[in-house]
């Protein structure tokens, strides 16, 4: 219980300046009842982003890698759609976790863990996903024009959609290197349809988003209704390799 309290970190920037950040640090006994804790939940959209951050602090002894993820118990591991990055500020450090397009099998209790051999920090975030269709983009088919430095993209809207509105609806392509979900990226796109809801859209070198002669997987979703409420679950994956 001596970690108990209010920890203050004070960093001195620029013009001698300083910067208090405060952390309310609690610590309980073991018969601390974690199952019947009350967690306000977080409510995301199907399609959209979401990340978590679990604090580890070098004053205790800690350091981001000790951070481990679990969901409802399971320990997380990096997927298409997941990734989880570390890094250092000010000694404070962070593991983020990150779903690049939240999914209904995202839903449920993250646990962070934190511990060393003097303690073990827990903390925990419930999350809830509106799962607004189950209708998806289908037959996704990615090809590379080396003439161009391209990647172009095509794919069927799921049969619902009102093709005026597939002319100027976000598209949301997620990808990451086919070895490696460190690179997991996603970014929005807009893609030019016909009159039988087949779609294209590309990626060239010129944005800067891919790396020359790697191999990718690509997924997309799109904003299916009005104001951004309807967003598509990802496609089944393609794969293609770059200029």
């Amino acid at each position: 219980m001596k970690y108990q309290g209010i920890i203050k970190c004070l960093v001195e920037v620029e013009n001698n300046t300083l910067i208090t950040r405060e952390t309310d640090f609690k610590v309980f006994n073991e018969t601390y009842n974690y199952d019947a804790a009350v967690f306000t939940p977080i409510e995301r959209k199907q399609g959209t982003p979401v990340s978590f951050r679990c604090e580890t602090y070098d004053v205790l002894g800690e350091t981001p890698e000790m951070a481990e993820w679990s969901l409802n118990g399971r320990p997380i591991e990096r997927t298409e759609n997941i990734k989880i990055s570390r890094s250092i500020d000010y000694g404070i450090g962070h593991s983020d976790l990150i779903i690049a397009i939240a999914e209904a099998e995202n839903e449920g209790l993250y646990t962070c863990i934190i511990s060393n051999e003097q303690h073990e920090r827990i903390q925990q975030l419930l999350l809830q996903v509106d799962v607004t269709t189950n209708e998806t983009i289908t037959n996704l088919k990615v090809s590379t024009d080396h003439k161009t430095s391209c990647i172009q993209l095509e794919f069927d809207l799921p049969p619902s959609t009102d093709l005026s509105w597939a002319h100027f609806t976000p598209f949301f392509v997620v990808v990451h290197e086919r070895n490696s979900t460190e690179s997991l990226n996603s970014f929005p796109l807009m893609a030019k349809c016909n009159k039988q809801l087949h779609c294209k859209m590309e990626i060239c070198q010129v944005s800067g988003i891919l790396e020359e002669a790697t191999e990718y997987i690509f997924r997309v979703s799109m904003v299916l209704s009005g104001s951004g409420t309807v967003i598509t679950p990802l496609s089944k994956p393609a794969i293609a390799t770059t200029w």
